[in-house]
């Protein structure tokens, strides 16, 4: 499994870490993990970092659907989640682009650190 995947009880967010190769069918896997711990946990903050993962080399219709699957998500819809890579980093860069065409509430960090910070207040998207 390249990611780990935890609630973290003391911030109130939801915490998932990639590493290497990534490919859209893993990143609905956890998703498929992620959903049921948010629903039990009302927990509406999400940490998606991507620092150690690359992103498979796949066709532009995966990310396309997966995109779709997730702009529809109530659950998703209702969090903030914050993306955590190197600036020059395009191990998301695709996922970004047609989630914010679909108005998804994310905002991307090269920092940890900034990014909690984020979910944590009340600021807008970046």
């Amino acid at each position: 499994m390249p990611y780990d995947l935890r609630l973290d009880h003391d911030r109130g967010l939801l915490d998932l870490r990639y590493r290497g190769v990534v490919s859209v069918a893993q990143r609905l896997e956890a998703w498929g993990q992620a959903a049921p711990m948010l629903e039990a946990s009302g927990v509406r903050r999400i940490l998606i970092d991507l620092t150690d993962a690359i992103a498979a080399h796949e066709a532009l219709l995966n990310a396309r659907r997966f995109v779709d699957q997730l702009v529809r998500e109530p659950l998703l819809l209702q969090s903030r989640t914050a993306f955590v890579a190197p600036p020059v980093h395009p191990a998301n860069h695709l996922i970004e682009l047609l989630a914010a065409a679909h108005h998804y509430p994310f905002a991307r960090f090269a920092d940890r650190d900034a990014a909690i910070a984020w979910l944590l207040g009340d600021e807008p998207p970046l």
